[in-house]
Protein backbone atom coordinates (compact mmCIF):
# COMPACT_ATOMS: atom_id res chain seq x y z
CA UNK A 1 0.00 0.00 0.00
CA UNK A 2 1.26 3.47 -0.88
CA UNK A 3 2.69 5.42 2.11
CA UNK A 4 0.43 8.41 1.42
CA UNK A 5 -2.65 6.15 1.53
CA UNK A 6 -1.45 4.57 4.77
CA UNK A 7 -1.02 8.04 6.23
CA UNK A 8 -4.48 9.08 5.06
CA UNK A 9 -6.06 5.98 6.59
CA UNK A 10 -4.25 6.60 9.89
CA UNK A 11 -5.51 10.20 10.00
CA UNK A 12 -9.01 9.03 9.20
CA UNK A 13 -8.99 6.49 12.04
CA UNK A 14 -7.82 9.17 14.47
CA UNK A 15 -10.52 11.61 13.39
CA UNK A 16 -13.25 8.99 13.63
CA UNK A 17 -11.99 7.94 17.07
CA UNK A 18 -12.13 11.54 18.26
CA UNK A 19 -15.61 11.85 16.82
CA UNK A 20 -16.75 8.98 19.07
CA UNK A 21 -16.81 11.50 21.93
CA UNK A 22 -20.07 12.83 20.49
CA UNK A 23 -22.77 11.17 22.58
CA UNK A 24 -25.66 11.80 20.17
CA UNK A 25 -25.62 8.90 17.71
CA UNK A 26 -27.28 10.76 14.83
CA UNK A 27 -24.94 13.75 15.11
CA UNK A 28 -21.95 11.42 15.51
CA UNK A 29 -22.76 9.40 12.40
CA UNK A 30 -23.53 12.55 10.39
CA UNK A 31 -20.18 14.06 11.36
CA UNK A 32 -18.44 10.78 10.55
CA UNK A 33 -19.93 10.80 7.04
CA UNK A 34 -18.52 14.30 6.57
CA UNK A 35 -15.09 13.22 7.84
CA UNK A 36 -14.94 10.18 5.56
CA UNK A 37 -16.22 12.20 2.59
CA UNK A 38 -13.26 14.58 2.93
CA UNK A 39 -10.87 11.63 3.20
CA UNK A 40 -12.36 10.04 0.08
CA UNK A 41 -11.74 13.25 -1.84
CA UNK A 42 -8.09 13.08 -0.84
CA UNK A 43 -7.94 9.40 -1.74
CA UNK A 44 -9.42 10.20 -5.15
CA UNK A 45 -6.58 12.66 -5.78
CA UNK A 46 -3.95 10.12 -4.70
CA UNK A 47 -5.43 7.39 -6.89
CA UNK A 48 -5.47 9.64 -9.94
CA UNK A 49 -1.77 10.34 -9.46
CA UNK A 50 -0.85 6.62 -9.51
CA UNK A 51 0.77 4.86 -12.45
CA UNK A 52 -2.21 3.08 -14.02
CA UNK A 53 0.01 1.31 -16.55
CA UNK A 54 1.14 -1.07 -13.80
CA UNK A 55 -1.66 -3.63 -13.48
CA UNK A 56 -0.51 -4.86 -10.09
CA UNK A 57 -0.64 -1.32 -8.70
CA UNK A 58 -4.14 -0.83 -10.04
CA UNK A 59 -5.36 -4.11 -8.59
CA UNK A 60 -3.78 -3.31 -5.22
CA UNK A 61 -5.52 0.06 -5.14
CA UNK A 62 -8.94 -1.31 -5.97
CA UNK A 63 -8.65 -4.47 -3.89
CA UNK A 64 -6.78 -3.31 -0.77
CA UNK A 65 -6.63 0.47 -0.49
CA UNK A 66 -10.00 1.78 -1.62
CA UNK A 67 -12.61 -0.62 -0.12
CA UNK A 68 -11.80 -0.02 3.59
CA UNK A 69 -12.34 3.73 3.26
CA UNK A 70 -15.56 3.33 1.31
CA UNK A 71 -16.62 0.84 3.99
CA UNK A 72 -16.34 3.56 6.64
CA UNK A 73 -18.53 5.82 4.53
CA UNK A 74 -21.15 3.13 3.91
CA UNK A 75 -21.24 2.10 7.58
CA UNK A 76 -21.79 5.60 8.95
CA UNK A 77 -24.21 6.58 6.18
CA UNK A 78 -26.21 3.41 6.85
CA UNK A 79 -26.16 4.05 10.59
CA UNK A 80 -27.32 7.64 10.11
CA UNK A 81 -30.12 6.59 7.76
CA UNK A 82 -31.21 3.82 10.14
CA UNK A 83 -31.44 5.97 13.25
CA UNK A 84 -32.77 9.11 11.54
CA UNK A 85 -35.69 7.20 10.04
CA UNK A 86 -36.38 4.95 13.00
CA UNK A 87 -40.10 4.72 13.86
CA UNK A 88 -41.55 4.83 17.33
CA UNK A 89 -43.07 2.38 19.72
CA UNK A 90 -43.60 -1.26 18.82
CA UNK A 91 -42.63 -0.71 15.17
CA UNK A 92 -38.94 -0.39 16.05
CA UNK A 93 -38.33 -4.13 16.28
CA UNK A 94 -39.91 -4.81 12.89
CA UNK A 95 -37.89 -1.92 11.44
CA UNK A 96 -34.61 -3.42 12.66
CA UNK A 97 -35.58 -6.89 11.47
CA UNK A 98 -36.42 -5.60 7.98
CA UNK A 99 -33.03 -3.88 7.80
CA UNK A 100 -31.40 -7.10 8.92
CA UNK A 101 -33.16 -8.98 6.10
CA UNK A 102 -31.95 -6.40 3.57
CA UNK A 103 -28.36 -6.91 4.68
CA UNK A 104 -28.73 -10.69 4.60
CA UNK A 105 -30.09 -10.42 1.05
CA UNK A 106 -26.97 -8.49 0.01
CA UNK A 107 -24.68 -11.17 1.47
CA UNK A 108 -26.70 -13.87 -0.24
CA UNK A 109 -26.65 -12.14 -3.62
CA UNK A 110 -22.91 -11.48 -3.56
CA UNK A 111 -21.82 -14.56 -1.60
CA UNK A 112 -19.55 -15.92 -4.35
CA UNK A 113 -17.60 -12.70 -4.77
CA UNK A 114 -17.37 -11.98 -1.03
CA UNK A 115 -16.07 -15.48 -0.40
CA UNK A 116 -13.41 -14.95 -3.08
CA UNK A 117 -12.47 -11.56 -1.63
CA UNK A 118 -12.02 -12.94 1.89
CA UNK A 119 -10.15 -16.04 0.73
CA UNK A 120 -7.06 -14.14 -0.36
CA UNK A 121 -7.18 -15.74 -3.82
CA UNK A 122 -5.92 -13.72 -6.78
CA UNK A 123 -6.84 -15.62 -9.96
CA UNK A 124 -9.90 -13.40 -10.66
CA UNK A 125 -8.37 -10.09 -9.63
CA UNK A 126 -8.14 -8.81 -13.20
CA UNK A 127 -11.88 -9.42 -13.61
CA UNK A 128 -12.90 -7.83 -10.34
CA UNK A 129 -10.40 -5.05 -9.74
CA UNK A 130 -9.39 -3.58 -13.09
CA UNK A 131 -11.62 -0.51 -13.67
CA UNK A 132 -14.14 -0.82 -16.46
CA UNK A 133 -16.03 1.91 -18.30
CA UNK A 134 -19.02 1.70 -15.97
CA UNK A 135 -20.50 4.17 -13.53
CA UNK A 136 -21.57 3.07 -10.10
CA UNK A 137 -24.75 5.12 -9.72
CA UNK A 138 -26.90 1.98 -9.69
CA UNK A 139 -25.02 0.68 -6.67
CA UNK A 140 -24.78 3.73 -4.47
CA UNK A 141 -27.99 5.72 -4.49
CA UNK A 142 -28.36 5.08 -0.76
CA UNK A 143 -25.12 6.74 0.18
CA UNK A 144 -24.90 10.23 -1.37
CA UNK A 145 -23.52 12.01 -4.43
CA UNK A 146 -19.99 11.81 -3.00
CA UNK A 147 -19.51 8.48 -4.78
CA UNK A 148 -21.56 9.07 -7.90
CA UNK A 149 -18.31 9.74 -9.72
CA UNK A 150 -16.78 6.74 -7.99
CA UNK A 151 -13.15 5.89 -8.64
CA UNK A 152 -13.48 2.25 -7.69
CA UNK A 153 -14.76 -0.76 -9.59
CA UNK A 154 -18.23 -2.19 -8.88
CA UNK A 155 -16.57 -5.08 -7.07
CA UNK A 156 -14.40 -2.74 -5.02
CA UNK A 157 -17.62 -1.16 -3.88
CA UNK A 158 -19.19 -4.54 -3.16
CA UNK A 159 -16.14 -5.43 -1.09
CA UNK A 160 -16.60 -2.18 0.83
CA UNK A 161 -20.29 -2.91 1.33
CA UNK A 162 -19.42 -6.37 2.64
CA UNK A 163 -17.05 -4.91 5.24
CA UNK A 164 -19.49 -2.17 6.21
CA UNK A 165 -22.49 -4.47 6.42
CA UNK A 166 -20.71 -6.96 8.66
CA UNK A 167 -20.16 -4.13 11.12
CA UNK A 168 -23.64 -2.71 10.55
CA UNK A 169 -25.19 -6.11 11.13
CA UNK A 170 -23.46 -6.30 14.49
CA UNK A 171 -24.96 -2.94 15.42
CA UNK A 172 -28.48 -4.08 14.51
CA UNK A 173 -28.04 -7.38 16.34
CA UNK A 174 -27.01 -5.50 19.47
CA UNK A 175 -29.89 -3.04 19.07
CA UNK A 176 -32.35 -5.94 18.85
CA UNK A 177 -30.78 -7.59 21.88
CA UNK A 178 -31.24 -4.42 23.91
CA UNK A 179 -34.73 -3.69 22.61
CA UNK A 180 -37.63 -4.08 25.02
CA UNK A 181 -41.24 -3.88 23.98
CA UNK A 182 -42.88 -0.75 25.45
CA UNK A 183 -45.30 -1.67 28.22
CA UNK A 184 -47.70 1.09 27.25
CA UNK A 185 -48.36 0.41 23.58
CA UNK A 186 -51.72 -1.32 24.14
CA UNK A 187 -53.28 1.23 26.48
CA UNK A 188 -54.81 3.23 23.63
CA UNK A 189 -53.84 6.56 25.20
CA UNK A 190 -53.14 9.30 22.66
CA UNK A 191 -51.96 12.88 22.99
CA UNK A 192 -54.78 14.98 21.55
CA UNK A 193 -53.49 18.47 22.27
CA UNK A 194 -51.01 20.14 19.92
CA UNK A 195 -47.37 19.13 19.70
CA UNK A 196 -46.47 22.65 20.84
CA UNK A 197 -48.45 22.08 24.04
CA UNK A 198 -46.58 18.85 24.71
CA UNK A 199 -43.22 20.52 24.09
CA UNK A 200 -44.17 23.28 26.53
CA UNK A 201 -44.98 20.60 29.10
CA UNK A 202 -41.69 18.80 28.43
CA UNK A 203 -39.69 21.97 29.05
CA UNK A 204 -41.68 22.61 32.22
CA UNK A 205 -40.98 19.11 33.51
CA UNK A 206 -37.30 19.42 32.64
CA UNK A 207 -36.93 22.81 34.32
CA UNK A 208 -38.58 21.46 37.48
CA UNK A 209 -36.24 18.42 37.60
CA UNK A 210 -39.26 16.11 37.49
CA UNK A 211 -37.28 13.17 36.03
CA UNK A 212 -34.21 11.52 37.57
CA UNK A 213 -33.84 14.42 40.02
CA UNK A 214 -32.90 16.65 37.09
CA UNK A 215 -30.19 14.34 35.75
CA UNK A 216 -31.67 14.02 32.29
CA UNK A 217 -31.89 16.08 29.12
CA UNK A 218 -34.64 17.64 27.08
CA UNK A 219 -33.82 15.12 24.35
CA UNK A 220 -34.24 12.16 26.74
CA UNK A 221 -37.61 13.42 27.98
CA UNK A 222 -38.71 14.16 24.41
CA UNK A 223 -37.81 10.64 23.28
CA UNK A 224 -39.72 9.22 26.24
CA UNK A 225 -42.90 11.10 25.34
CA UNK A 226 -42.47 10.29 21.64
CA UNK A 227 -42.34 6.60 22.52
CA UNK A 228 -45.26 6.83 24.93
CA UNK A 229 -47.60 8.61 22.55
CA UNK A 230 -46.24 7.32 19.25
CA UNK A 231 -45.61 10.75 17.76
CA UNK A 232 -42.63 12.70 16.47
CA UNK A 233 -42.09 16.16 17.91
CA UNK A 234 -39.43 17.28 15.45
CA UNK A 235 -37.09 20.14 16.39
CA UNK A 236 -38.20 20.86 19.96
CA UNK A 237 -35.61 23.60 20.39
CA UNK A 238 -37.01 25.56 17.45
CA UNK A 239 -40.58 25.07 18.70
CA UNK A 240 -39.58 26.28 22.16
CA UNK A 241 -38.09 29.42 20.63
CA UNK A 242 -41.47 30.03 19.02
CA UNK A 243 -43.11 29.49 22.41
CA UNK A 244 -40.83 32.11 23.94
CA UNK A 245 -41.84 34.62 21.28
CA UNK A 246 -45.51 34.27 22.19
CA UNK A 247 -47.19 36.89 24.32
CA UNK A 248 -48.00 34.17 26.86
CA UNK A 249 -45.13 31.70 26.86
CA UNK A 250 -46.80 29.44 29.44
CA UNK A 251 -50.25 29.32 27.84
CA UNK A 252 -50.68 25.57 28.06
CA UNK A 253 -49.33 25.29 31.62
CA UNK A 254 -51.67 28.11 32.65
CA UNK A 255 -54.63 26.32 31.08
CA UNK A 256 -53.69 23.14 32.94
CA UNK A 257 -53.53 25.06 36.21
CA UNK A 258 -56.92 26.69 35.57
CA UNK A 259 -58.53 23.38 34.61
CA UNK A 260 -57.17 21.66 37.71
CA UNK A 261 -58.29 24.48 39.98
CA UNK A 262 -61.77 24.33 38.43
CA UNK A 263 -61.87 20.56 38.92
CA UNK A 264 -60.85 20.94 42.58
CA UNK A 265 -63.47 23.63 43.08
CA UNK A 266 -66.20 21.37 41.72
CA UNK A 267 -65.10 18.56 44.01
CA UNK A 268 -65.17 20.89 47.00
CA UNK A 269 -68.65 22.16 46.05
CA UNK A 270 -69.99 18.60 45.90
CA UNK A 271 -68.79 18.02 49.46
CA UNK A 272 -71.11 20.69 50.72
CA UNK A 273 -74.17 19.82 48.61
Amino acid sequence: MKPEIQCLQKELREQLQENENETNLIRRSEKAVSIVSAALQQLRRIVREQDTSDQNTVISLHKQSIPPMYAEYIYYASLHNLESNKPLGSRIKEYYLNEQKRIEAFFSTHAEFLQYYKSGKTHLDETYFIPQSIRLGMYIDLYSPIVEDAFCTPYSFHAAMGMAYERFQQYITEALRNYHEPVYTDLGIQWTHSKTDLIELIYALHSSAAFNKGNTTIRDITLFFEHVFGIQLGNTSMTFQEILRRKDSTAFIDRLKNKLELHITRIEEKKFD
